[in-house]
């Protein structure tokens, strides 16, 4: 049966959010935009939106806290996401998936008849770490990275809050045969024994979120430096700077584990190099070289 009211595809994943007859849903922002789909015939992660109130945890079966405003936890075999920021005296809503995540209950308190739900179940943080999961148990990883194609292949920079992601993308932006699709968070996949790097919604400072795949070129990862150099890394030491910046579901063993298998596998398959730059044109010089010779 085709969804009915909402659907995107993020990293190469589709996912619907259907409800009750009469609920409309807000418009997850313009990110989203590219990523939004007609209705498909089915969905890798499905999310039910139920009238009802959210489930309140004791802190007990936390397993994750998010900060001020959101935690995970188990239920039974189950994950659920609770948002409950520091000012309301219950949670908001709460997304519990099943342990695949394919199937998502997210309940809420539904909002008068003719008003829409005040937030968009697909929006942050829910849709974020939804796609995680869903990304973990499908053979992906979300990276901390900025990303862009040229010559028909993806190449990825990866790099924590404050490395130049942002910075680098907009010297990419201003090149001809550069083409970025995200500044923050790259999705990467295994596909029949390839890897392809994608965009995803959530852009960083340059606002670069676009609904593009390709097959992996290589690594970069970020260094700040006074002057720019490349230097080779070896699979170890590209999995070592790779870690730090992927989303990893530490808590739960049996997504860690086939999580950190990808993660070396991509490293060993995948050429990386350090990229220490100094945010000028000769950093895009260095790196157009760098990529005519991959």
């Amino acid at each position: 049966m085709a969804l009915s009211f909402d659907a995107y595809s993020i990293a190469g994943l589709t996912l619907g959010v259907t409800g009750p007859p009469g609920l409309t849903l807000p418009d997850p922002g313009p990110l989203y935009a590219p990523f939004a789909l007609e209705e498909p015939e089915e969905a890798d992660l499905r999310v039910r939106v139920e009238a009802g109130t959210p489930w309140t945890p004791d802190g007990r079966d936390r397993i994750f806290n998010g900060g001020p405003a959101w935690s995970l936890h188990r239920r039974g075999t189950d994950f659920s996401l609770v948002f409950q920021p520091p000012d309301e005296a219950r949670p908001l809503w709460e997304a519990r998936a099943d342990a695949g995540f394919s199937r998502v209950r997210f309940t809420t308190a539904l909002p008068a008849p003719g008003r829409p739900l005040p937030f968009h179940p697909l929006g942050y943080p829910a849709g974020q770490l939804l796609v995680l999961h869903a990304l973990a148990a499908r053979n992906g990883l979300l990276v901390h990275a900025a990303g862009f194609t040229a010559q028909g292949r993806a190449f990825v920079f990866p790099g924590k809050s404050g490395a130049g992601k942002s910075t680098l993308t907009r010297l990419i932006l201003a090149r001809e045969g550069f083409d970025p699709f995200t500044d923050d968070r790259a999705a990467i996949r295994e596909e029949n024994s390839r890897f392809t790097a994608r965009g995803t919604p959530w852009a960083g400072d340059a606002g670069v979120a676009k609904n593009a795949a390709a097959p992996m070129g290589g690594l970069f990862f970020l260094a700040h430096a006074p002057r720019t150099r490349i230097s080779p890394l070896s699979p170890g030491q590209a999995l070592e700077r790779l870690l730090p910046t992927a989303s990893l579901p530490w808590y739960d063993q049996g997504l860690l584990d086939p999580t950190l298998a990808l993660a070396g596998r991509l490293c060993e398959n995948v050429p990386a190099w350090e990229f220490a730059f100094t945010p000028d044109a000769g950093a895009v010089e260095a790196l157009e070289k760098a990529v005519s010779e991959i």
